[in-house]
């Protein structure tokens, strides 16, 4: 999530410039991503930003049609929005997230375009019940508006998302030094063989990361201790 607010905060000096720059192919292969450098990511290829009649796909639309807005099946989109970036980037962090494209992936050739068209024409809401989306509901909050058809309905601006994005941040260091200090409190209560509280505390750390694996291996370990406890004393 770190390196989208980066991809944002560059969609916003585009979008502030006097020109209203709108980028128009936000897709994968246009994301610049530093390994452990998240507050560096950069937006590649301006080329169709630059130069409306140049760089087209099927028809009369510019970019790619699986990163997409809807709005630009229109003969009469122009150069698009700051909505339209918005869309498509949510269309990428949506993959990002799952691996997957929120849409069916449009087949290659003629057919893409017209497939394109229909379901412009023709939208569905895209699932949310990828692991990624029940683990972390408030993922599902920050991308309905970045992938609404309706532009109106999307984020009024990159900032607008970018500050979405950071609350989500901020709400999981919360959570992370919660986890941290449940663990912390769990190996504690092992140590000194209080394994009721053991299994207490690792069970709270699960409640803020499922399926943790220490957090399982540590509630196994200490049922397993405390029933061995419980059959020496009998």
């Amino acid at each position: 999530l770190g390196l989208f607010c980066g991809y944002l905060e560059c969609l916003e000096h585009l979008h502030q410039h006097p020109d209203h720059i709108i980028h128009r192919d936000i897709k994968p292969g246009n994301l610049y991503a530093p390994v452990s450098a998240p507050d560096k990511g950069k937006l590649f290829d301006l080329g169709i930003a630059h130069d409306e009649e140049g760089t087209r796909t099927h028809g009369q639309v510019p970019g790619t049609l699986d990163y997409m807005p809807p709005e630009f099946a229109a003969p009469d989109s122009g150069r698009g929005s700051p909505q339209s970036d918005i869309y498509s980037l949510a269309v990428t962090l949506y993959e990002a997230l799952t691996r997957n494209l929120p849409f069916p992936r449009l087949p290659s050739g003629e057919k893409a375009w017209v497939e394109y068209i229909t379901r412009s024409l023709q939208p569905t809401e895209c699932s949310f019940d990828h692991r990624v989306f029940k683990e972390h509901p408030e993922l599902v909050s920050l991308l309905r508006p970045g992938l609404a058809q309706d532009p109106q309905q999307r984020f009024p601006s990159a900032k607008a998302m970018r500050d979405e994005i950071q609350k989500v941040l901020a709400s999981w260091d919360g959570s992370r030094n919660a986890y941290q200090a449940a663990m912390a409190e769990a190996r504690a209560a092992f140590q000194r063989e209080d394994f009721p509280e053991t299994e207490w505390q690792a069970r709270r750390a699960l409640e803020i990361q499922l399926h943790d694996m220490s957090a399982e291996q540590l509630l196994t370990q200490a049922r397993k201790r405390r029933q061995e406890l419980c059959e020496s004393a009998v």
